[in-house]
């Protein structure tokens, strides 16, 4: 049976307009259909979890990685903790155990700031201060207080030891300060915004003179939180380039420690070392550094 080319022409025609139709009808089937499964499954994440979080910082997911450098920190949201932070007072003794904890503990969990603790800002603030104020009194290298760029890490730390102590007291921020070939490297006290731990590594010739002649005043400059009414010198006879100062209290000891590394290119660094540890009492009643 012949079918008229007439009614073949229009079936043609008919199949031409719903094709467009159809694909469209695909499209958009398809879209609303993976829209209804990103639903579904939103809603029996928030039935399991009970709530979804979304970061204020633009970010998609909460960053789990706090390596950020100074650039970064204008992504760091700002809270009524950060901005009141004044820093918590510690004791002779809080230090001391606390020191003990880090020199006995080598675990080291990052982790976000908690009520009472630097944000970041604010740890690369008082690392820049503290650096700036040692390098304008004479001990750290003069380019380091005048107008620069440098690359700055930093990384919030706690620890897993368990202690008495309060968990938001054993945070450090390890801050690395880098200026060309000078870098220093700081770890700050999170809950009082201390320095207890510093290492500067420069070019020897870049030292405006010889620290070791002025070390008992560096370690007062370092560390101007401690008492000092009766410091005690004790230079350790094993080693002309180490100086130690021991706390009023007797529970800290203060140290600036010297390294000269020379090379084949007849260029010499120094590291200089200044830290606080805690220090113990052995057997005989005798003082004993951790550190």
């Amino acid at each position: 049976m012949n079918v008229p080319k007439s009614r073949t022409s229009a079936r043609s025609r008919m199949l031409t307009l719903l094709m467009p139709a159809l694909s469209v009808l695909v499209i958009f089937g398809g879209w609303f259909f993976t829209a209804y499964l990103l639903k579904a499954k939103e809603t029996r994440l928030l039935t399991k979890s009970g709530q979804l979080h979304v970061a204020d910082s633009g970010y998609s997911l909460r960053q789990t990685d706090t390596h950020k450098n100074l650039s970064d920190t204008s992504e760091e949201p700002e809270t009524n903790d950060a901005q009141d932070f004044h820093g918590e007072a510690v004791s002779e003794i809080e230090i001391a155990k606390i020191l003990e904890i880090w020199e006995g503990d080598s675990s080291l969990i990052s982790h976000e700031p908690q009520s009472g603790q630097m944000h970041m800002k604010q740890a690369i603030t008082a690392a820049s201060e503290w650096i700036t104020d040692l390098s304008e009194q004479g001990f750290f290298p003069s380019a380091l207080a005048g107008d620069h760029e440098p690359n700055i890490t930093a990384v919030l730390y706690t620890t897993e030891a368990k202690t008495d102590l309060s968990s938001h007291l054993l945070s450090r921020w390890l801050i690395t300060y880098t200026l060309g070939s000078t870098r220093v490297s700081l770890t700050i006290h999170a809950a009082s915004g201390q320095v207890w731990i510093a290492e500067l590594y420069t070019d020897s010739d870049d030292l405006p003179i010889p620290v070791y002649l002025k070390d008992a005043e560096l370690l007062d400059a370092a560390f101007p939180f401690l008492e000092k009414d009766d410091f005690k010198i004790m230079r350790a006879p094993e080693y002309a380039s180490e100086i130690q100062l021991i706390s009023s209290g007797g529970s800290l000891a203060a140290t600036a420690h010297w390294t000269l590394i020379a090379t084949d290119q007849n260029e010499d660094y120094t590291i200089l070392t200044l830290k606080l540890s805690s220090i113990r009492k052995s057997a005989d009643g005798k003082s004993v550094s951790a550190g």
